[in-house]
């Protein structure tokens, strides 16, 4: 039987437009300032690298590689401006190999090509030399040894062969500077290159710290330090006796989101409760703050610089607008837009607001709701709506922001208000935030979301039986926490690579990982197996701790179920397993309840197929649609026909 849809009132606004991956991604000025290399995707969806004059228009550009699946996951310039290096992810997997481009004759070097199930990391790259530090698992799959790669033969050295260290501080020179040892209750001991300890942290203070960059002319660490304070706070600390520490700025309502360097030294630090408020250190910087906060919004991003620093590429991510890319030089205080302005109509977008909710034990829960354009009265409706509540993932090192989110934009085209919750566990607002958190996976942490949904009934956005949760990884658990712990309160749940048992999920998580903040970041998350055992409040390997973890588990409690559930994951999930919805789907089967299990072959936790992408947000939709009433509007078989989606009904 053919299935039919109702007419989108705002066709412009598509899934497939949203899910595809942008023309243009990121761009990154070169170290001499004369070229620009993009990152943008065609229309399969498939990234790939450009270089370009700066003084030219964008026609003027030269391939340089031409990769034909997903994705690429970071991306730098040479300290010559002659290479173009990308780290590229392999079918999901999370297995990562670092190519090379010469951008005049276009030679294309695999660095890492000899190995096999290797995920590798540029820790560095020297600034003067055609050289780097890069970590390569190939000996021990937890640890990286690091390698001084010659960037113009692909001569790998061996320079530490690491069983100890998580992470690595580097200087400029390519020398270690400071090595950080997990230990087994969560906290770090962070060494300096002879050994001699230079800081140690509790498991509280390591959860959220980092250490930014090492200045060789000071000998000065910058670090986000929360020893002495609930906030993260951005601190100097020397390397060599006294030791000399100061705290350099923070706020006491967020963490310090975003640190600006220029040349090595910080001149701003950014933080974000609701949205992002930019806090100056040096005064020669101020006129940049501020005409870049008047001209482009102060929720810019630093992404790239010249050598020097007087040339800058900053984004922003505008709620109802989209993202876009600015070139500015600072010694003319000019800007130049350098992204399209994108294929869908900006003025079709619906608005984002911002709200702060309070939770039951008065708890502050800072939120962000979108309204279909037809229905919104400035951030009011005229009468309830459905409304799909979209949990981030993580949960920590995660948060929820004032930004551009496809989703919202998707979702509120079908008819739907949308809700995004930074519950406790979510991170920017403190430790004291996110330890909230700790062993409240399908409790507290699930009720944040309710509440936050309960704000938007008294304010008229919606009302019970017209409520849908839409979450991913720690979001997935989410929804499926929504379905078996409230089982009456949702109409209906999609859960995408979503943890069922807790107990599994832990036994399958690394000592430590690392993921790139956002598309194309250099900014990553580290995450280690500790704090997820601390975050879920229970200990694995201890009957105590076992048991804590199966009774916050989904997969314990399906008897509960009354909504029909969406279920979506890629096969090669190194992060959460693909039985996690398997043993779900089958569960559900077997005693008579309303479940779809779709399964994605060459997918990871990340889904990089546009065909994928497009097949299961079509489902997702008719799904929606078949439980809210929302419209659906059925994608072109031609688009999802290069799918390897199975669908289990």
């Amino acid at each position: 039987m053919a299935i039919t849809g109702t007419k989108n009132a705002y066709a412009d606004i598509t899934k497939e437009k949203l899910c595809r991956a942008p023309e243009f991604i990121s761009a990154k000025i070169s170290p001499d300032g004369k070229l620009l290399a993009k990152v943008g995707a065609n229309e399969a969806g498939i990234a790939n690298v450009v270089v370009l004059p700066v003084t030219g228009d964008s026609t003027s550009f030269t391939r340089l590689s031409s990769f034909t699946t997903p994705e690429i996951v970071q991306f730098f310039w040479s300290a010559d401006s002659k290479k173009v290096l990308l780290l590229k992810d392999e079918n999901g997997t999370g297995q990562l190999n670092l190519h090379g481009f010469d951008v005049e004759s276009k030679e294309h070097i695999s660095y890492t090509g000899q190995f096999t199930g290797v995920t590798a990391k540029v820790i560095k790259l020297s600034p003067s030399k055609n050289q780097a530090l890069v970590g390569l698992n190939d000996r021990n799959p937890h640890f990286h040894d690091l390698y001084l790669l010659d960037l113009d033969s692909g001569n790998l050295s061996l320079v530490l062969q690491n069983d100890i260290y998580a992470k690595f501080l580097v200087s400029d020179e390519l020398e270690v500077v400071l090595k950080m040892k997990i230990n087994e209750d969560g906290s770090w001991t962070v060494f300096l290159k002879n050994n001699d300890v230079f800081l140690n942290l509790i498991s509280e203070e390591a959860f959220q710290a980092e250490f930014i960059s090492y200045n060789s002319s000071n000998k000065v660490v910058y670090f986000l330090d929360n020893r002495f304070t609930n906030t993260n706070q951005l601190t100097q600390k020397s390397i060599v006796a006294p030791f000399q520490e100061d705290v350099l700025g923070g706020q006491d309502f967020s963490d310090v989101d975003e640190v600006l360097f220029v040349q090595g030294f910080p001149k701003a630090y950014a933080s974000y409760y609701t949205q992002k408020k930019w806090h100056v250190l040096d005064t020669s910087i101020q006129k940049d703050i501020e005409f870049l906060s008047q001209k482009v919004g102060s929720n810019f991003e630093l992404v790239s610089q010249n050598l020097v620093g007087n040339t800058w590429i900053v984004s922003n991510s505008i709620p109802d607008k989209g993202v876009y890319f600015w070139m500015y030089d600072r010694d003319a205080t000019k800007l130049k837009q350098i992204s399209p302005s994108g294929t869908n109509r900006p003025e079709s977008y619906a608005k984002m607001y911002e709200m702060v909710a309070t939770a039951r034990d008065g708890e502050k829960l800072v939120c962000y709701f979108t309204i279909p354009k037809k229905y919104d009265k400035a951030g009011y409706v005229d009468k309830p709506i459905p409304l799909v509540v979209v949990p981030h993932g993580g949960p920590f090192k995660v948060r929820d922001k004032f930004e551009f989110n496809s989703y919202h934009q998707w979702l509120a085209s079908c008819g739907y208000a949308v809700l995004s919750v930074n519950f406790r566990l979510s991170s920017g607002f403190g430790k004291a935030f996110v330890n909230a958190g700790n062993g409240q996976w399908g409790g507290k942490a699930h009720t944040d979301v309710i509440d936050a949904i309960e704000a938007c009934i008294t304010r008229g956005l919606t009302e019970t039986g017209k409520l849908a949760i839409f979450g991913g990884s720690y979001g997935g658990y989410e929804s499926l926490a929504a379905l078996t712990f409230t089982p009456d309160y949702f109409t209906c749940c999609v859960a995408i690579c979503g943890p069922s048992n807790l107990k599994t999920v832990l036994g399958s998580v690394p000592k430590f990982w690392e993921f790139t903040a956002k598309a194309l970041s250099d900014n990553t998350r580290f995450f280690t197996k500790q704090a997820f055992i601390t975050s879920m409040g229970g200990n694995p390997e201890t009957e105590k701790g076992a048991q804590y973890l199966e009774k916050c588990s989904p997969l314990n409690h399906l008897d509960k179920i009354q909504a029909p559930l969406l279920l979506v994951h890629g096969k090669n999930d190194h992060v959460v397993p693909e039985k996690e919805s398997k043993q779900i789907y089958d569960s559900m089967k077997k005693h008579g309840k309303d479940v779809t299990y779709i399964l994605f072959p060459n997918e990871g936790h990340i889904f990089g197929s546009f065909a994928n992408k497009v097949m299961y947000l079509n489902q997702a939709e008719l799904f929606l649609s078949q439980h809210l009433k929302g419209t659906y509007s059925p994608s072109e078989n031609k688009l999802i026909a290069d799918s390897t989606g199975r669908i289990y009904n």
